[in-house]
């Protein structure tokens, strides 16, 4: 069981995400729990192949020592492997061969063979399991009572054997205060809610696209998840308190980390309250092109806001790029860099928060 205190990233299975997990110290990896969606194959990958490649990362990157939570939601559990097996305990398999010490994720929306394949990893690992809710689940609170007791008898678990995470995903200023008040509401309305395992709220106030960004320019982005946590958590008479997830620093529906058409270097480094945008030209258009990153790694450490080397690999990174004395890097590069500083920032900022 972790408090209130504990920071729970939605990480999109990608390689920049790998590599920051595997930069991260292990005081930061301590104040964490990372929910890993398992990322959908490319076609021409057999998906067997695919699965053993993705275990093999989680390992290799979150070590074999703490929990995490897995989802195959992206996954098309439709696919059956040569040999027969299901797709979810195959991916599980996958999972324990390397030591993983994986806590399933499954919902409401999930059909009966994928819960069925959950209950088995349930009864098999002995770790529990992570109800993952979305905002269509949460619109009538005594009505998901029913449904999450439904769920949990057909998992043949328990509520202290389960995480419950509430994952609006997508957050726009305008909607805080209906979102607060929703959580509120729930978490006060759920009967025995502090007879869950955890409870965590999610969501990303991170933009879809950075376009509307100027190139040559620095733009500061309002981190309206974090707004809506502390809202939550310093609610009057609230029946628990929750901990806090997000989803790094890419808007939750964005699948892939591929490089788009006329696409530009941008570093995406987060603040207290805020993501500090640093934005260059095209990379086809500009003849730096990719070396443009020196230049914006140098304007960032200029910056106030920029935290300095040994405060994580992440930042270690910066100084090194703008003193060029490391590679201007690619945008895996970046996402490893921006994201290692995130984990790092939100899991001090959490676990310093007190609610008085």
């Amino acid at each position: 069981m972790f408090s209130y205190r504990h920071y729970v990233p939605i990480l999109k299975g990608k390689k920049g995400e790998f590599d920051a997990l595997q930069s991260i110290s292990k005081k930061t990896k301590q104040g964490i729990t990372p929910l890993i969606n398992i990322p959908p194959r490319k076609t021409d990958v057999p998906i067997e192949h695919h699965l053993w490649k993705i275990a093999k990362k989680i390992g290799n990157s979150w070590g074999f020592n703490k929990p995490l939570f897995i989802d195959l939601f992206n996954i098309d559990l439709s696919e059956h492997m040569t040999n027969g097996t299901q797709t979810v305990k195959y991916a599980f398999g996958c999972l324990s061969y390397y030591s993983v010490v994986a806590i399933p994720t499954t919902g409401l929306q999930r059909d009966d063979n994928y819960n069925q394949a959950i209950t088995e990893i349930i009864s098999k690992d002995q770790r529990g399991v992570c109800i993952r809710l979305l905002s269509e689940d949460i619109d009538n609170p005594k009505e998901l009572d029913r449904e999450l007791n439904n769920l949990l008898n057909m998992l043949i678990t328990s509520k202290k054997d389960a995480h419950l995470l509430i994952d609006l995903q997508a957050l726009s200023l305008e909607d805080i205060d209906s979102a607060s008040k929703k959580i509120i509401n729930l978490i006060n309305t759920l009967q025995n809610i502090s007879n869950w395992q955890t409870l965590t709220i999610a969501a990303s106030g991170f933009p879809h696209s950075l376009s509307g960004i100027k190139p040559n320019s620095e733009e500061k982005i309002i981190r309206t998840e974090l707004v809506l946590w502390k809202r939550v958590i310093s609610s009057k008479n609230l029946a628990r308190l929750p901990s806090y997830g997000d989803y790094g620093i890419v808007h939750p529906h964005q699948p892939e980390f591929d490089r788009p058409p006329n696409s530009s270097p941008k570093i995406r480094y987060t603040l207290n309250e805020d993501w500090l945008i640093l934005r260059g030209e095209s990379f086809k258009k500009h003849p730096k092109g990719f070396k443009q990153y020196h230049d914006l790694a140098r304007n960032l450490i200029e910056m106030p806001e920029f935290l300095n080397v040994g405060f994580s690999k992440g930042d270690d990174y910066i100084v090194k790029c703008a003193s060029f004395n490391a590679t201007c890097g690619n945008l895996t590069t970046w996402i490893q860099v921006d994201t290692t500083h995130h984990l790092t920032l939100v899991s001090d900022q959490i676990a310093s928060t007190v609610v008085p």
